[in-house]
């Protein structure tokens, strides 16, 4: 009996089963109950597929710098790499106040107020905050912190004049001034911030690079470096400075007889603004120097020694007077050394040696002569065997013809048996 009503029991159980394999159960349930949601919470929504890591906030330029009282326009650009039709909003957080943001094309237009920079600042940095989000749900944000400079309204410092002369000697150093005027160095009182400062610089053209030749004078109480102009001066302005320099060509050694040197100078108000020539900013102020080779002072081929003369007999000797550099090859204008006058005999000789002597010079070259000497000495007079020759040579500079170089020479000459 017990078998009977376990095997039926058996077929029922699995006749139910069967019958049930396609239903389910949950089908007319409600969606939080088919989502295992409990009935007092609600579903959750969608996971939002845009990373963090796709949103883009950038600017245009990079480095944004306004001028005060100056209006001034830059860009926020923004984007989701890959999710090109997502959807999004971009907000700026602090506006400045005078500032329009065009959402449609990013667009900012400011102009800051005059006095935003106070002090001895040349720049302040305002952060403007910019916010990225998604309009898709669960909102994705991003927040970029954007720094803006802005830069005073401030006047560039000028080089006004540069009084140089035309031409510097070789061998030689000069003093020269440069006129600076910078009107923030002052305030409406007169009252004195900070002078500019001046630099030396090279240029572009490094082939003839003259900057190593030109320094500042140092500045002294006495002396100072820079200075103003008397106040009494009917010229005088309290926003000029004027600043000593020197070019120094002592060890300069030309292969010319002229070359042309070049050097930048550069004016640097207190705010670190550098010169400009109208009011735009300029490359530095190119300056030229000439500097022209020296006239050298006369040379002989007279040696030291005691030139010797046979007594009763005719001797000559010659030698040559010259500039040292004229005849080097390397001279591409030798004739700017110079040109000899003639050699002046200062004593002896013709007239001072016993026996019968004569003393000439022809001139060879612009900057040589040859010269000679012929003597027939008789027998020397006890201990009056040596005498003296003198003779003086001018070496005029060709372009500057006050510009000259004189050499004397004393030589000896001896009558011998």
């Amino acid at each position: 009996m017990k078998k009977i009503i376990v095997g039926s029991l058996a077929l029922l159980f699995v006749a139910g089963c069967h019958g049930g394999m396609d239903q389910d159960p949950l089908k007319d349930q409600p969606d939080n109950v088919r989502k295992g949601v409990p009935p007092n919470e609600k579903p959750k929504e969608d996971r939002n597929p845009v990373p963090r890591d796709a949103m883009r906030l950038e600017v245009e330029p990079e480095v944004v710098s306004l001028v005060e009282g100056q209006e001034g326009q830059f860009t926020i650009k923004a984007d989701i790499l890959g999710f090109d039709k997502e959807e999004y909003t971009v907000e700026i957080k602090n506006l400045p106040e005078g500032a329009v943001f065009d959402q449609a094309t990013g667009k900012v237009n400011w102009t800051p107020v005059t006095d935003m920079v106070i002090g001895d600042d040349y720049m302040e940095t305002y952060q403007l905050i910019v916010q990225m989000s998604t309009l898709k749900k669960p909102i994705m944000s991003i927040v970029r912190k954007v720094p803006i400079f802005i830069q005073r309204d401030a006047i560039r410092p000028e080089i006004v004049k540069v009084h140089l002369p035309n031409e510097v000697q070789e061998g030689r150093e000069i003093q020269f001034t440069v006129q600076v005027r910078d009107v923030d160095s002052t305030d409406g009182t007169l009252h004195r911030f900070r002078e500019p400062h001046l630099t030396v610089v090279q240029t572009e053209d490094t082939a003839r690079d003259g900057s190593h030749l030109v320094r500042l004078m140092p500045s002294t109480r006495d002396n100072p470096n820079p200075r103003r102009l008397d106040p009494a001066d009917p010229t005088y302005d309290p926003n000029l400075w004027i600043y000593t320099l020197r070019v120094d060509a002592r060890n300069k050694e030309l292969t010319t007889s002229r070359e042309n040197f070049k050097f930048g100078l550069i004016a640097t108000s207190r705010f670190g603004l550098p010169s400009a020539e109208g009011g735009v900013p300029s490359k530095p102020k190119a300056v030229s120097v000439a500097i022209v080779s020296k006239t050298p002072k006369p040379l002989t081929s007279w040696p030291d020694e005691v030139v010797e003369f046979k007594a009763n007999e005719q001797t000559t000797f010659t030698w040559d007077v010259f500039s040292p550099l004229g005849g080097l090859s390397f001279r591409s204008s030798p004739e700017g050394d110079g040109d000899l006058e003639d050699p002046q005999v200062l004593e002896t000789c013709a007239e001072g040696l016993p026996g019968v002597a004569k003393c000439s010079c022809a001139k060879a070259e612009p900057w040589r002569y040859h010269c000679r000497m012929t003597w027939t000495p008789p027998t020397a007079e006890p201990g009056k065997d040596e005498f003296n020759v003198a003779f003086r040579v001018v070496n005029r500079g060709r372009f500057r013809p006050t510009d000259k170089e004189t050499s004397e020479f004393l030589k000896k000459v001896k009558i011998v048996p």
